[in-house]
């Protein structure tokens, strides 16, 4: 999955990787846009918008797919990525905070707990 191999590729080298980390906010917000999964009983019963559904719902097809290697490194970019100390927070941070995405209303913060709660729910 093209997320998987962004949140690697950043990881990498974060400072090198910023068009992969605007790529990945990118991907959080637009997951699922056209489908009717973001209206679904699942996002509902756990309290998330449709503003974050997509995170959500991208959290839980990668718990999904992903095996045990793969969970711990989207697990590590969310706790990198939640953490403001970090390198990886800051130019996540940045990514973010592109005109575009500030236009929609985007909240990085949310949308990263929305995404870290569907891998949780995802891996249950």
């Amino acid at each position: 999955m093209l997320a998987l191999l962004k949140i690697a590729a950043f990881l990498d080298m974060p400072h090198a990787r910023e068009k992969d980390a605007q790529d990945i906010f990118s991907i959080l917000e637009r997951y699922e846009l056209g489908g009717g999964r973001r209206f679904g009983p699942a996002l509902y019963d756990a309290g998330v918008d449709y503003q974050r559904a997509g995170a959500f719902l991208l959290g839980q097809d990668l718990a999904a797919l992903c095996n045990g290697t793969e969970l711990e490194l989207v697990a590590r970019f969310v706790r990198a990525v939640q953490d403001d100390s970090t390198s990886e927070a800051t130019v996540f941070a940045r990514a973010a905070a592109r005109p575009v995405f500030h236009e929609q209303g985007a909240d990085r913060c949310a949308i990263i707990a929305a995404f870290a709660a569907g891998l949780s729910q995802g891996r249950l």
